[in-house]
């Protein structure tokens, strides 16, 4: 499945580049003279088959691997929060979320995707960046 590139007014939040939502690689419309780089799009593409682990790569059933794959995302981010608050801020929750650790350590790898293991964030869940 590929990503469809969308632009929004709104999406997304904050100082943030690009999200995907489902299928949907969403930037900010003030980008949409700037082609996207090559690790971005790798970078979203990883979270895209995040979702489809979700639904055993059944591209059908890929909004119900979405919504899954973001309440845990939102969850762990929560749990890591938490952490951090009482860490002081030591750990980042944001980039201690297994999902975009997973996504950030493989951006550059554009052939990641090809040999990717299912479930393959899960490995991260455990650790915190600082």
């Amino acid at each position: 499945m590929e990503l469809k590139l969308k632009y929004s007014k709104w999406l997304p939040f904050g100082n943030y580049y690009a999200i995907t939502i489902f299928n949907n690689l969403i930037r900010r419309d003030k980008y949409k003279n700037r082609p996207i780089s090559k690790t971005t799009y790798n970078h979203e593409s990883i979270h895209l088959q995040q979702e489809l682990d979700f639904v055993f790569g059944c591209e059908k059933l890929y909004v119900l691997g979405g919504c899954i794959f973001y309440i845990l995302y939102f969850l762990e981010w929560l749990v890591k929060l938490i952490i951090s608050i009482f860490t002081f801020g030591k750990v980042n929750a944001y980039r201690s979320i297994s999902f975009e650790q997973e996504a950030y350590d493989n951006q550059n790898n554009l052939n990641y995707l090809k040999n990717r293991k299912r479930f393959n964030w899960v490995k991260y869940i455990l650790k915190v960046k600082r």
